[in-house]
């Protein structure tokens, strides 16, 4: 009994009883892992290939930014799963949120910023520092990391550099931002569908980044996110490339109408 108490945590729960006519009572509940919400768990691990990614999640303070959406984990899947698409390549993340599929890049040998809103770059930094530091075996400062504030600018000599990572903000209603006139060999975005006010401002940007191949991974959960889509379809040849049926994930490709 003593070591269950010992390794297991504690939390105080008040539950309001509907069955009592006294009212509210206290309780001692057992914290179980197994069943607390994915979102609202500290970490979570991942294996892709021989690579270990370790992402922490932070649902209370960083909201939908701050865990990890099933989008970018089926786009993990698939950039293990096409690592010539990747490898050695320029590539550019949008919303990354906690980091995870531009680290699947970056692991596969990309070039990758990854990129995000201002208030949304603390939890973003801390998991590409994390793991690039286990990766290399240094100190999380190692030169292969690079962070740029709201004030300034990567420096874009690194595209083309051999596997570096670095992050960034980016505001997608910025249009001065010098990195859209970069040239990006691969584009990836996952869940950045799904804010219908953002709509304009995501195709606007899409259209003026330079890359010759976007890829947005997304569950599509409302007829917006669909009529999206379609809105690309004026300026992209859009094809589905994947869809995970269990997850309900969909990676679509755009490209540039000739």
């Amino acid at each position: 009994m003593e070591s269950t108490l010992m390794s297991s945590i504690i939390v105080f729960l008040v539950i309001t009883s509907k069955m009592s006519a006294k009212g509210d009572s206290g309780a001692l509940v057992l914290y179980d892992e197994n069943n607390v919400l994915p979102q609202h768990k500290p970490y979570k691990h991942f294996q892709f290939g021989s690579n270990k990614i370790s992402i922490r999640q932070n649902w209370a303070h960083d909201g939908v930014a701050g865990i990890v959406w099933d989008a970018a984990v089926v786009m993990c899947e698939y950039i293990v799963s096409n690592t010539e698409f990747f490898k050695g390549k320029n590539v550019l993340e949008l919303g990354a949120g906690t980091g995870l599929a531009g680290l699947c890049a970056y692991l596969q040998g990309a070039s990758v910023l990854l990129t995000d809103r201002e208030e949304s770059i603390g939890i973003l930094k801390e998991n590409v520092m994390r793991n690039t530091a286990v990766r290399s075996n240094k100190e999380a400062s190692h030169s292969s990391f690079a962070y740029c504030s709201v004030d300034q600018t990567c420096d874009s000599t690194f595209l083309g550099k051999d596997n570096s990572i670095e992050v960034a903000v980016l505001n997608w209603s910025d249009r001065k931002n010098t990195y859209f006139n970069s040239e990006w060999d691969v584009v990836i975005g996952s869940d950045i569908i799904y804010i219908e006010s953002s709509f304009d401002d995501l195709l606007t940007t899409m259209r003026q980044l330079k890359s010759s191949s976007i890829l947005l991974s997304c569950r599509l959960r409302y007829d917006k996110d669909y009529k999206f889509i379609e809105l690309s379809k004026e300026y992209f040849n859009v094809k589905l490339v994947v869809y995970d049926e269990n997850r309900d994930i969909r990676i679509f490709s755009f490209r540039f109408l000739d």
